[in-house]
Parts: structure tokens; sequence; C-alpha cells
């Protein structure tokens, strides 16, 4: 297929997406031509880094991969699978022995995180996604200490209520903000010349910590108890938690187009900078010179000059 007929093919097939989503009112040249603007900008981007975009990265490549792969990361290593895995052994420890009581408990539990899920669809358009994985990681943190606690003290029908509130929320919490958010903002922060090795690793990270977290569950609650178990799923928590708070980004109503300047101009990238600025003169070359296939082609070669 000849390169006019690709654009052309691009062309009708982003108005036709775009046209679905939008009002008949809505100007779609202008999200196509940002859509443009950014591919052209990122090929720029990893023409100059070259084929170590993942083990050499500029430092807004690096940036990019410390966010998008930190919270597929901590989504494991916060103890979710291991908890669903073990959830039956935590309630014979508090004195949960009826199968009847098990089984009204992990129905509940389960509800409570699909109800989470279906509400986090709501809040994560209305209050943004950097509020709503703060809040679900300081939910996961109280719901945590709280478990500790009360597994540190002699098991009672008080304490065992206490285990069961925090499991509960621990899941609600869970639910609402670490296990969506955790593949939504990695597709929203890598760029395309990034995004399918990024969101590779980060699964495969992902994966890996899941696997570590459920095999060596029992062997260190064995070795360091269950109060202190909880007390370090905590930890992790607080310090995913402060990293987010520090470095992560609201990319709620950011185009994909944008946040590759974004993470740029706070790392002083200047890969991607001069990137930009050679699609600007790029841009303005093509409109010196017309339209034209042929004509793109002598701007290219003057900008790569």
């Amino acid at each position: 297929m000849q390169g006019g007929q690709c654009i052309s093919l691009f062309d009708f097939a982003s108005h036709c997406i775009i046209l679905y989503y939008h009002t008949s009112d809505f100007n779609v040249d202008l999200i196509i031509a940002d859509i443009k603007e950014a591919l052209e900008r990122e090929r720029i981007a990893e023409h100059s880094i070259g084929w170590s975009v993942i083990f050499r990265p500029s430092p807004a490549i690096r940036r990019m991969l410390f966010l998008g792969l930190l919270v597929p990361v901590a989504q494991q290593a916060a103890g979710i699978d291991a908890i669903q895995y073990y959830l039956l052994d935590i309630m014979r420890i508090v004195g949960i022995s009826s199968k009847a009581e098990r089984h009204i408990f992990l129905i509940g539990i389960g509800l409570v995180k699909l109800s989470a899920i279906v509400f986090s669809s709501q809040l994560l358009d209305r209050l943004g996604r950097r509020f709503v994985i703060l809040l679900s990681l300081a939910g996961l943190i109280a719901s945590l200490l709280m478990i500790s606690m009360a597994l540190a003290v002699e098991p009672s029908n008080s304490t065992s209520t206490v285990v069961l509130v925090g499991l509960t929320t621990y899941m609600g919490f869970y639910g609402l903000g670490l296990g969506p958010v955790a593949w939504l903002l990695p597709s929203e922060i890598f760029a395309s010349c990034i995004r399918a090795k990024g969101v590779s690793i980060a699964t495969f990270l992902n994966r890996a910590v899941a696997t570590l977290m459920a095999t060596s569950f029992l062997s260190i609650q064995n070795t360091i108890s269950w109060p202190i178990f909880f007390l370090v799923l905590a930890t992790i928590c607080s310090v995913t938690l402060l990293l987010l708070y520090l470095y992560l980004p609201e990319t709620k109503g950011r185009s994909l187009e944008d946040m590759s300047l974004f993470f740029a101009e706070e790392t002083d990238d200047f890969s991607i900078l001069n990137a930009e600025r050679q699609l600007r003169v790029l841009s303005e070359r093509r409109k010196r010179l017309g339209d034209d296939k042929d004509s793109m082609k002598r701007a290219d070669m003057e900008v790569s000059q």
C-alpha cells in the first residue's frame, strides 16, 4: 500500500472513530491533526534515541517507565492475590470455623469488591486518576494496619470482627483504585514509541510479583508472623503512596499526544523537546513547499540535514 493510501485510510478510520464519540458539530480535523503531530514527534524522538529506548532511556522516557511500571508492580506487591488465595486460612485463624459463615463472607467480600470497581468507573472521570489511586492506597494502608493490630492481640469475637471489617475495606479500596487504575495509567502515560514494550514489561512484572507473593505468602508468614506480614504490606503501600504523590501527574482530561511533552518539560529531556522543535520546523516547511508527497519528502530531508 502506498504512503498516500495509508494516510487516506488513516484519515477515514480516524473520522469514523472520532465521529462515533463526538457530536456532529465537533471539529474532528483538529483532533486528527494533533494525533498526526504526536506520531511524527514520537517518530523523531525515537529515531534520535535509537533502539536503546528501553534499556538506555532518556529522562522523560525513564520517568514514564518508572510510573508506568510502579503501579502494576504495586498492584500485586500490596498482596491482593496472596490474601485472596489464603482468605480461608485467615478466617480460620480468627476463629471462623463454620462453612456457612465462610461462604457468606466470601460472597459478601466479592460483592464489595465488584461494587467498588463499578463505583470507581464513575469516580475516575469525575475526580481524576491521581486522586482516586491516592485515596485507594490510603484506604489500603488503614485496612492493613487495622488487620495487623487486630491479629497482634489475643483472638476474640471483637478481634475477629475487626479483621473481617479490615479485609472487607481492603478489598473495597483495592477495587476502587489500585485494581483498575494499575492498567489505566500506563496506557495514558507511555508514549507511542514505548507503549507496546512498556505494557509488555508491566504485565510481566505484575504477574512475576503476583507469583512471588502467592508462593512465598505462607513461608513469610511463618517466619515473621501474621501481624508483621500485614504491617509489611502496609509499608509497601505507604512507599507507593509517597512516590505517586511526588511524581504522578493527573492524566484526566489530557490527550495522549500531550503526555510526552509534559514529561519532557518536567525532566528537561532535550531529545523530545528537540523533536518538538523539529516538528514545528517540519510543519512550517511543509506549509511552504506544499502538501503533496514529493514536497513532504523534501521537507523531511531538509529537517534531517
